[in-house]
Parts: C-alpha cells; structure tokens; sequence
C-alpha cells in the first residue's frame, strides 16, 4: 500500500525505538526519520511500530485490510453473528459430553 522509501506521516509510542536494523534494512537512517513499519516478503514477516489502530490514520482501514485479506489470506466472509452461533453451539456440546 505504502511506496518502499516514502514518507507517511504516523503516531509513534514516545518510548518507542528501533535499536537494531534487520539486516536486510540500509546500514544507516537519517536521524530525522524513524522505522514505523517493515517488511520480509521472502520470510513473511511483517510489522508496525506505529500506532495503527489510531483514527487519526486516514489509511488505517486500508492497511489493515491490505495486511488481512492480501498478506494473511483471510476472506473477510467471518461476522460476529456466525463466530456466536458456533461458540454457543460448541458450548452445548460440551454440556452433553459431560
């Protein structure tokens, strides 16, 4: 979603810091700039430092979706409703096993 390189702006825990680069990363960063989010596409590891929850993300929403749906391969056909319906149902089973 975000272009390699490119500046964005985020919200960043203040105690929050990188203190070693992976090694993939460039030797050196800019003071000025900070690491708020990285990713290994041939590993598939993937990670913020940013408080991406926060509404005050305009792109929160689609970097979420981008990172569910393209990255971890989930379908976005899960609701609240069914997830409930099957708890409820594993629960009763349990109660008739016991």
């Amino acid at each position: 979603m975000w272009e390699v390189g490119e500046r964005y702006p985020v919200w960043m825990s203040h105690g929050d810091r990188v203190t070693k680069l992976p090694e993939a990363s460039p030797p050196s960063v800019p003071h000025q700039r900070a690491i708020a989010i990285i990713a290994d596409e041939k590993r598939k590891f993937y990670a913020t430092q940013f408080h991406l929850e926060s509404r005050a993300h305009a792109a929160r929403r689609g970097l979420l979706r981008n990172f569910v749906r393209r990255i971890a391969g989930c379908t976005g056909d899960w609701t609240m409703r069914a997830f409930k319906e099957e708890a409820i149902e594993k629960i009763r089973r349990r109660g008739r096993q016991g």
